[in-house]
């Protein structure tokens, strides 16, 4: 017999509980008590399933993955003075204490199935397996391994294993025991299978994937037994087609489980139907191969190709999954398969027509299905005879980045172009200079497909034009031609920051065709206007780069106002449609609140993007400017011609900078809002969120309690925790459910009764109203003073003091203020360190403009340069 061990795992639980008292205001060993007690099954493949023998009950790694494992988590209760250990029972009435009652078991050391010394972590939990032979011993101490229950005659009358958990302290008292229980007989039928049934002339094939066998009464969704078999029934022509007796109905299978050919396992037999017809069943072997938790597994891919069919035939088919236990899933659904066709159309014939930097035009030919004429097959003289549809599939080549991939569409053969011998497609709203295979193929209307025939196509490069057409741009820059553009918004919602408008021409130019990314690939965020600057100076600084000016940002963003040019975009991406606000929040991420997208290039829609090539103008993240921003500006006389690098108003490092684009945060706001935020032509800048202390409610020594009340002319209420009682010792606070006054109760660990508190002094117009909440003021608002080297200024303000409670060491404080404020601005320092003031406070917070320039999360930027001359 070996001495097995057991894992506790650490970490914060919030799992469903069967069973357990949730009041603890109604129970006086709450505090004693675990705040959770479950029991749930566990992946096949486990960790400790690799351990040494010694450590758990199988001899290989084989026998510990297809035997069934189970964990029980408990979270440890509140009050862990005096606590000695942890007892588990296996049934509350055991074999071994017939005749005894709960009360008397749950105090024997002796009857529990395992004892675990001492309080562990905060979550514990012990993985174990049932066994006749139990392990040797039922004391475990900590470590990682497997334990073996014995569940003989332990089962309740509805087939359920109850668990029982009691904590025991020095004093002799314990803890209200916690209770949970599993079922652990396979009652579940596999989940139903959707196969998918695709029809020849004389054969058809099957293809499904291994259904999950759920055996957990707590998630029945959950995949964790074992498929044994699937049952084929085909049966000819049962119901609707009108056979001959003498046609023998001999279909064979071809089976592939996993890839793998397993025809040879396969069991045949032959039966009649009611109706006379014949019919043939196959039973077709599982792998035994559990379900994959983690993604598609072509071990879980299963196909039969039956064969042997007749054409112009029906055939009835049922499938059905059987498992370990015996139970299957629905063997009353059949399919009724139809062949009615024995041939496959002609394939259509493609050709390019035209191409240019933003689409194509490609043509195809009709297809015709073949006909009987005499002996032989030959295509319909209709054109597209007996064609249903053609299907048209365009995909991203290798080596082209940042297109617009996949897509696949579906042209209907109808009365209006039945007759067409020729079909033409537009493809638009492309990048330029991106690679793509075509490919056209004929369906029939009984389902067969013709060859398909592909066509390879690229979109022809942005590049500069006239005097500048011998021009490039650096990598990952796309070319902005020379052209007139329109500054300003022209539309009667304009803000006046952004009007009057007016016609300039700029030069040739080039712009990031994304936001500025480091070397990984990432998107440069937190970066001060500052670092932004310096890091767009440092990319080419022999073409001049720089950060954007407002101008070449808006002229990238709208295109070109020339005459010969398309009409210039509002938002920034070429497919926008001004009567589908929808279109703009979903392709260009704006006021959506997906941060995640934001800041990730993968999980980027590429249809948002300009004419010229450059994506994400509008949307995701807001982007710096170089220019200083000034909200008058387009009152003043701008030069008809404009430059790249020269800004409307020169940078000056102390003042406030713009930024454009961005605005997927702004969910609140209202659609129209949103849409004129995110024109090309709004001009914004950077404004702070900074919590707001509430006057009346903050201590730097101690938390206070805040009453908030459902009444809005009652501002929140803020009384202190009473001498009497250790506020270091208040896990919570509630309203007392039970009076109608302010009356609040205190959790207090160690204490088993709630302690109600009455506060003193409470004003009149509070005395007959009761709180809808009360919460303790957390230590989370820093009040420091921020400084002008230059001018001396000094700006009190307040910081969100959780990331500063981590760590304040000096260097991590410089790095975390770096992010806040930029030169001349400093945190005031006393005695050279910095003076913070930490409070316990209750906060509500406020948005105001910028006082200092600043970075955030939210802001990247884009470099552009001169072009690079031949």
């Amino acid at each position: 017999m070996r001495r097995f061990g057991f894992l506790f795992f650490l970490g914060a639980l919030s799992l469903l509980f069967w069973g357990c008292p949730t009041t603890p205001i109604q129970n006086d060993n709450y505090l004693q008590s675990p705040l959770t007690f479950v029991v749930d099954t566990v992946p096949a493949v486990h960790p400790y399933c690799s351990l040494p023998s010694t450590q758990i009950p199988f001899p290989s790694l084989d026998s510990c993955q297809n035997t069934k494992k189970f964990v029980l988590r408990w979270e440890q209760p509140q009050d862990t003075t005096g606590f000695v250990e942890y007892r588990i029972y296996l049934d509350t009435n055991p074999p071994n204490a017939v005749g005894q009652t709960w009360t008397t078991i749950s105090t024997e050391r002796s009857l529990a199935s395992a004892i675990i010394p001492g309080v562990g972590g905060p979550a514990d939990s012990l993985v174990f397996i049932f066994n006749s032979t139990p392990s040797s011993t039922n004391v475990f101490p900590r470590g990682p391994g497997i334990v073996t229950f014995d569940s003989t005659g332990r089962s309740d009358a509805q087939g359920r294993l109850v668990f029982a958990i009691v904590t025991v302290y020095s004093s002799g008292s314990s803890g209200e025991p916690r209770y949970t229980y599993l079922i652990n007989t396979d009652k579940f039928p596999p989940n139903p299978m959707l196969p998918v049934y695709t029809p020849y002339a004389r054969s058809m094939e099957i293809d499904w994937s291994r259904p999950p066998d759920p055996t957990s009464f707590f998630d029945p969704g959950a995949d964790s037994g074992i498929i044994q078999e699937y049952v084929l029934r085909l049966e000819r022509g049962s119901v609707l087609s009108v056979f001959n007796p003498a046609d023998s109905f001999s279909p064979q299978v071809t089976f592939f489980n996993g890839g793998a050919n397993w025809s040879s396992r396969v069991k045949v037999s032959s039966f009649t139907t009611v109706h006379g017809a014949p019919g043939r069943e196959f039973v077709l072997p599982d792998s035994q191969h559990v379900f994959d938790f983690n993604g598609p597994d072509p071990r879980d891919s299963l196909k039969v190709i039956v064969s042997g069919l007749i054409p112009l035939d029906t055939v009835e088919a049922s499938l059905w999954a059987i498992d370990l236990a015996g139970n299957t899933t629905d063997s009353t659904l059949m399919t009724r398969v139809i062949l009615t066709d024995t041939t496959t159309p002609t394939t259509p014939q493609l050709k390019l027509d035209s191409v240019a930097e933003n689409g194509f035009v490609f043509s195809f030919t009709d297809s015709r299905d073949l006909v009987q004429s005499g002996a032989i097959l030959v295509p319909s003289d209709s054109p597209n005879g007996n064609i249903l549809q053609y299907h048209i599939i365009r995909r991203l080549l290798a080596g082209s980045t940042g297109g617009i991939a996949n897509a696949d569409s579906i042209a209907a053969v109808n009365s209006t172009n039945s007759g067409d011998t020729l079909f033409t497609d537009t493809v638009s709203d492309l990048p330029p200079g991106t690679s793509y295979r075509i490919y056209v193929q004929a369906m029939d209307s009984t389902g067969h497909l013709s060859l398909r025939d592909s066509l390879d196509v690229a979109t022809l490069t942005n590049s500069f034009k006239g005097p500048d057409s011998g021009f490039t741009c650096p990598a990952g820059f796309v070319a902005i031609p020379a052209s007139h553009f329109q500054m300003g918004d022209t539309s009667t919602t304009a803000l006046p920051n952004s009007t009057p408008p007016g016609q300039h021409y700029i030069t040739s130019y080039c712009i990031e065709n994304y936001e500025h990314r480091d070397a990984t690939g990432a998107f440069q965020i937190h970066m001060t206007w500052q670092q932004a600057k310096a890091a767009c100076q440092a990319v080419a600084p022999q073409d001049n780069s720089h950060l954007c000016t407002e101008a070449e940002w808006e002229r990238a963003c709208k295109g070109s106002d020339d005459s010969t040019a398309p009409p210039p975009l509002t938002y920034g991406f070429q497919s926008e449609d001004p009567n589908n606000p929808n279109a703009l929040f979903n392709v260009c991420n704006v006021g959506t609140g997906d941060s995640e997208m934001a800041v990730t290039q993968s999980l980027r829609n590429p249809n948002c993007l300009t004419r010229e090539g450059a994506f994400d103008m509008t949307g995701n993240l807001a982007e710096w400017v170089l220019d200083t921003y000034d909200s008058t500006v387009y009152q003043n006389a701008i030069p008809d011609t404009l430059y790249p690098g020269q800004p409307l108003v020169p940078p000056v490092d102390t003042a406030t900078h713009g930024f454009r684009g961005g605005y997927y945060l702004n969910t609140h706001l209202a659609t129209s809002t949103v849409l004129q935020s995110a024109k090309c032509a709004n001009r914004d800048y950077p404004k702070q969120v900074r919590p707001q202390i509430y006057a009346g409610c903050m201590d730097s020594t101690q938390p206070l309690v805040v009453l908030t009340y459902d009444n809005p002319a009652l501002a929140p209420l803020c009384v202190p925790i009473p001498a009497s009682i250790p506020w270091q010792s208040v896990t919570s606070v509630l309203p007392s459910p039970d009076t109608l006054n302010s009356q609040i109760l205190f959790l207090v660990s160690g204490v088993a009764q709630p302690v109600p508190y009455n506060p003193p002094a409470i004003p009149q117009a509070y005395q007959y109203n009761k709180p809808i909440s009360a919460q303790l003021t957390p230590l989370s608002v820093a009040a420091l003073t921020f400084v002008n080297s230059q001018t001396g200024d000094e700006i009190a303000d307040t910081l969100n003091a959780a990331p500063l409670l981590v760590d304040t060491s000096d260097a991590t404080l410089t790095a975390l203020f770096g992010i806040e404020v930029a030169p001349p601005w400093s945190v005031l320092r006393v005695n050279g360190h910095y003076a913070i003031h930490y409070l316990y406070a209750y906060s509500v917070t406020t948005t105001i403009p910028a006082r200092r320039q600043y970075s955030n999360s939210v802001i990247g930027f884009r470099c552009c340069s001169l072009p690079q001359q031949p």
